[in-house]
C-alpha cells in the first residue's frame, strides 16, 4: 500500500487502485485475468506477465468532464463521486496530459465570466453538460468539444477567440449538441465552430483522422505496444483474410492490412467509418 498521490482519489470515482504501488497493481490484474480465464474460460495454461508502462501517470489523451453546480451555487466541472452523479470539482488529473487539464479550466473560467449555466436534463434548463478534449500525442493537436443541451450558443465566436488565444495547438473546436436525458455524453448533432473538425495523430507509422465520437485507443504508449503485441500472437500472413471488429477509425486495420491479403472492419459508429475510410 502506498499513499495515493491524487488529492482527489479517496472522493473521486475515476481512478481505484492508486492506494497500491505501480508494481503491485499489476499484481493484482494478472491475478484478475488469470481467475477470470480459468473461471470462465476453462483455461488451465500460462497468463503472461502485463507488459507495464513507463508512464502510468499524465497519459490519457482524452478528457471529458461533466459541469454541475456546488452548494454555493457555484460552476464546477470534474468527476464523479464513485457510484453517484455527484461531481467533484476537480482543476488536476494525474492521469490526464497537463495541457488538457489547463484547456478543460480555462473553458471553465470562460462559462463562468458569461454566466452559462449547467444543463438540467429534467427541465431542460441550462446549456452547459460536458467538455471534452482530445489530444493527438505525435502531431500535438487538440481538439476541444464543448457538449451542450440546446443549439443557440451567442457566444460562440469569443469561446473561440478565447481559446485561441490561449492555446495555439488547439487545432480544432466543437459544439456538440445533447439535449436528450441520458448519460451518453456526445449527442447526434455537433456544429464544427473553428477549424476541420477533426486531428490527425500517428500511430505505427500511419497517419489517423479522429473525429469527435470515434473510439480511439486513451493511452498511446500503451496502444502501440498493445498492436505490436497483438500483431505479433495474431501472425497474419499475406494469404490471411482478416476481420476487424470495432474497428473504430481503422488503426488495427491499416496495421494488419500491411501484413494480410484483404482486411475488413466493422464499425457502427458513422463518423468513424466516415474517419476509416479516409485513412
Amino acid at each position: 500500500r502506498v499513499i495515493p498521490p491524487c488529492p482527489f482519489y479517496e472522493a473521486c470515482g475515476g481512478c481505484q487502485i492508486q492506494h497500491l504501488s505501480y508494481s503491485e497493481q499489476l499484481k493484482m490484474k494478472k491475478s484478475r485475468v488469470a481467475e477470470v480465464l480459468r473461471r470462465i474460460g476453462e483455461y488451465n495454461g500460462k497468463v503472461m506477465d502485463i507488459i507495464p508502462s513507463e508512464i502510468p501517470f499524465q497519459y490519457r489523451n482524452k478528457v471529458q468532464f461533466p459541469f454541475g453546480k456546488n452548494d454555493k451555487g457555484e460552476l464546477i466541472t470534474g468527476l464523479y463521486r464513485k457510484g453517484t452523479h455527484q461531481i467533484i470539482d476537480i482543476d488536476q488529473c494525474l492521469i490526464e496530459q497537463a495541457d488538457a487539464d489547463q484547456i478543460v479550466q480555462a473553458v471553465k473560467a470562460f462559462c463562468i465570466e458569461h454566466h452559462l449555466e449547467p444543463y438540467d436534463q429534467k427541465y431542460k434548463k441550462g446549456f452547459l453538460r460536458h467538455v471534452m478534449v482530445r489530444k493527438a500525442t505525435a502531431t500535438r493537436e487538440v481538439m476541444v468539444v464543448l457538449v451542450t443541451g440546446k443549439v443557440n450558443f451567442p457566444q460562440k465566436h469569443a469561446f473561440v477567440e478565447d481559446l485561441q488565444n490561449k492555446f495555439p495547438q488547439i487545432k480544432t473546436i466543437i459544439q456538440n449538441i445533447n439535449p436528450e436525458f441520458t448519460d451518453v455524453v456526445l449527442g447526434y448533432r455537433e456544429h464544427i465552430l473553428f477549424g476541420p473538425g477533426f486531428i490527425e495523430d500517428v500511430l505505427g507509422g500511419l497517419r489517423f483522422k479522429i473525429a469527435a465520437k470515434s473510439f480511439y485507443q486513451v493511452n498511446p504508449v500503451q496502444t502501440e505496444k498493445l498492436y505490436a503485441k497483438a500483431l505479433e500472437l495474431a501472425n497474419i500472413q499475406a494469404t490471411d483474410l482478416v476481420l476487424d471488429a470495432y474497428s473504430g477509425v481503422g488503426t488495427m486495420t491499416l496495421l494488419a492490412a500491411q501484413r494480410a491479403k484483404h482486411v475488413t472492419g466493422v464499425e457502427i459508429v458513422k463518423d468513424a467509418v466516415i474517419n476509416a475510410i479516409d485513412n
